[in-house]
């Protein structure tokens, strides 16, 4: 006699495959792309590591805010807001080339999509 899984399992594998697909992706998997960015973008060190400072700050400060919208509206409207959010800032960030906007747009992208979706 197989027990049945209980339903609970499979949430909680689900978050967990998303949060390490989230981490590898926007928290760790940056250090692979700052050479390319270094070299054809001609950005200095220091500007391309403070873009990646400020969206790992500005995730700590708009936590609250992801869950507060959670509580508010559920989370499958704040998830499906934030994936479109996130999708529509990579979209941007691809045609990007002024060092301005991109610090612009880890500011409204990332930090509010990445927990919402999270």
């Amino acid at each position: 006699n197989l027990k049945k899984i209980y339903y609970g399992w499979y949430i909680a594998l689900s978050g967990t495959i998303t949060s390490f697909i989230s981490l590898a992706v926007l928290q760790i998997g940056h250090g692979a792309f700052i050479n390319d960015i270094y070299e054809e973008l001609s950005w200095s060190m220091t500007a391309i590591s403070t873009g990646f400072s400020i969206r790992v700050f500005g995730a700590g400060i708009l936590s609250p805010l992801g869950g507060y919208l959670i509580d508010k509206f559920g989370p499958r409207i704040t998830c499906i807001t934030g994936t479109t959010l996130t999708f529509i800032g990579l979209i941007l960030f691809s045609i990007m080339n002024f060092l301005n906007k991109v610090f612009y747009h880890l500011l409204c992208y990332f930090k509010i999509c990445n927990h919402t979706v999270s």
